[in-house]
C-alpha cells in the first residue's frame, strides 16, 4: 500500500509559527490537538477501485483496531491495520504508536507478506528509518534530523480526528515523509457535516475533511472514527474505503 500512496504526495515548505495561507499551523503539544478522548475500537473496510465511469472493483479487505497502553511511562494509542487481497490472502500489517493527548508519534511499522519490512522511529528531532524495501532487499537504516517535532501522517484520518472540527477551518501539520526523507506539510480543510451510509446501509453523521494529499476523509469523534476514505488518482480513478 505504501507504493499506492506515494502517487499522491504533494510537497510544500512549512513555516512553523503563526499563520500561513489562512491555515492554522499545528505543532506538537499545542492545545488545539487533543487525542485524549480516543478509545479502543475495531473497524473494517472494503476498499474498491473506482474507475472514471464509476464502476467499482473490490481491491482490498482492510481491518483496523486500536487499544490504549502504557508505553515507557506514557499513555499511548496503539493502532494495528491488516490488509488482505480479495481472495483473503494476507498482504500487509501496519502498526502505529502515538502518545496521548498530543498525538506525538513513537513509531510506525510495516510488515509485508513478501518479506519486506519498514520501521520509522521518532525520537525528538531525529527520525530513524529501517527498511529492506530496496533493490537488494537488504535492511538499511538511515537517520534524519528534522527542524522540529513532527506528526506521523501514516495515521491518516486518525491524526485528523484529534483536531477541532469547525466548518471552513484549515490546518497545516508538519509531518515526516519517509519516502523522501524530509519534513513536509499536511494541509487539511474541515468541510460541512454530512450523513453517509456504510455498506450495510446504516447512516452516520460525519465531518468531511479534504487534504492536499489527494485524500478525503469522512470522520467523526466517536469510535471507530474514520467511516469512509477516498484516494484520488490523476487518471480519474479513485480508491474508496467503506465500512461494513
Amino acid at each position: 500500500m505504501q507504493g499506492i500512496l506515494r502517487i499522491f504526495l504533494l510537497f510544500s515548505v512549512l513555516s512553523l509559527s503563526g499563520q500561513k495561507g489562512g491555515n492554522t499551523i499545528v505543532e506538537i503539544d499545542q492545545d488545539n490537538v487533543d487525542g485524549d478522548f480516543l478509545a479502543p475500537y475495531s473497524n473494517k473496510w472494503q476498499a474498491f477501485l473506482v474507475d472514471s465511469l464509476g464502476r467499482e472493483q473490490l481491491n482490498l479487505y482492510w481491518t483496523d483496531y486500536a487499544q490504549l497502553i502504557n508505553f515507557k511511562g506514557e499513555k499511548c494509542f496503539h493502532r494495528v491495520q491488516e490488509l488482505y487481497t480479495p481472495d483473503y490472502n494476507h498482504r500487509e500489517t501496519w502498526i502505529n504508536m502515538v502518545e496521548l493527548p498530543s498525538m506525538k508519534p513513537r513509531f510506525f511499522q510495516v510488515f509485508k507478506a513478501s518479506g519486506q519490512v519498514m520501521a520509522v522511529t521518532f525520537n525528538g528531532n531525529k527520525v530513524r528509518v529501517a527498511s529492506n524495501q530496496n533493490e537488494r532487499h537488504v535492511l538499511e537504516t538511515k537517520e534524519y534530523k528534522v527542524a522540529a517535532l513532527c506528526y506521523d501522517w501514516n495515521l491518516y484520518g486518525l491524526l485528523l480526528v484529534a483536531l477541532p472540527f469547525e466548518t471552513g477551518k484549515r490546518y497545516a501539520l508538519p509531518f515526516f515523509d519517509q519516502t523522501i526523507g524530509e519534513m513536509t506539510t499536511l494541509q487539511a480543510k474541515v468541510g460541512p457535516q454530512e450523513t453517509i451510509t456504510n455498506l450495510k446501509g446504516d447512516p452516520f453523521d460525519v465531518w468531511k475533511i479534504t487534504t492536499n494529499q489527494n485524500l478525503t476523509f469522512w470522520i467523526r469523534k466517536e469510535p471507530p472514527y474514520v467511516m469512509q476514505t477516498e484516494l484520488y488518482y490523476p487518471n480519474g480513478t479513485k480508491l474508496l474505503w467503506k465500512t461494513y
